[in-house]
């Protein structure tokens, strides 16, 4: 670890992994829309999940795929 990281005190480390983590979830969710993925685990995947909410809230049409892609972005 460099050294101007261990003197900024115990909480730097915390936002950095938490940062990380940010990051990681944004790279799964970019992944399943470059690959057009359905499901992330056996759960729906992000824009999917918010393409059902937006036909679930509104009609469903070609704009509710561009609204879930979207939002997921």
């Amino acid at each position: 670890m460099p050294a101007g990281l261990a003197r900024r005190g115990p909480q730097r480390p915390a936002v950095q992994v938490a940062a990380l983590e940010l990051f990681h979830s944004f790279a799964l969710i970019h992944d399943d829309l470059m690959d057009d993925s359905d499901t992330r685990r056996d759960p729906l995947a992000l824009h999917r999940l918010l393409t059902d909410r937006h036909c679930d809230s509104y009609r469903p049409d070609a704009a509710a795929s561009r609204f879930g892609a979207a939002a997921a972005c």
